[in-house]
């Protein structure tokens, strides 16, 4: 038999991340997130992840949280982030990557809410105020996955890989310091 045109030959080897981005560009036509600012709406409180909706016992918001997008530009960054996934997926296979994706996704939202808790018992104003910021999308599990794809890496590259992408979650941390960068540095940090 003729072996499969190479891109349906890809795309047969990566159905988690493909229905993972279908999940989330779905979500951000039902929610109308592709085009108004989601952080903009009511339902915004309801499904984002962070301490403030944890200590209310919002259980659920860790995973409605992570199918929507705050912003319609960044559905760009939060598809394009599905590479580390992707090749992931396509190297170790869709139980793996899934593995990856929902341990970083989970630890990077649980480990950033008590970090920000404990560091919001001192008087550091950026602590307070992070530790009351609510937050959206799927970037820690992409994070993650792209940590674990760039250790699939051959050297040189596996160690330029890592260099880079320590450096750009240790500045994004150390120029926005958002909510955000915590979550990408802390699931970087994990893997």
């Amino acid at each position: 038999s003729p072996s499969p045109h190479p891109v349906i030959a890809v795309v047969r080897r990566i159905p988690a991340t493909l229905t993972m981005v279908l999940l989330i560009l779905v979500v951000g036509v039902v929610s109308r997130g592709l085009w108004t600012p989601f952080e903009d709406t009511a339902l915004f409180q309801s499904v984002a992840y962070g301490l403030p909706n944890l200590a209310d016992g919002k259980w659920w918001t860790p995973l409605t949280g992570t199918f929507f997008v705050n912003e319609p530009w960044v559905y760009l960054f939060t598809i394009a982030g599905f590479w580390g996934m992707a090749y992931l997926e396509f190297r170790r296979g869709s139980r793996i990557a899934l593995a990856y994706y929902w341990i970083g996704q989970l630890f990077a939202i649980f480990a950033t809410a008590l970090l920000l808790f404990l560091l919001s018992q001192f008087p550091w104003a950026w602590a307070t105020e992070q530790a009351q910021a609510l937050d959206v999308g799927a970037s820690g599990g992409t994070m993650a996955c792209i940590a674990a794809a760039v250790g699939l890496f051959r050297p040189p590259w596996r160690v330029r890989g890592w260099l880079i992408l320590l450096g750009f979650v240790f500045i994004a941390m150390l120029f926005w310091g958002k909510v955000a960068d915590l979550e990408h540095l802390l699931a970087v940090l994990l893997i």
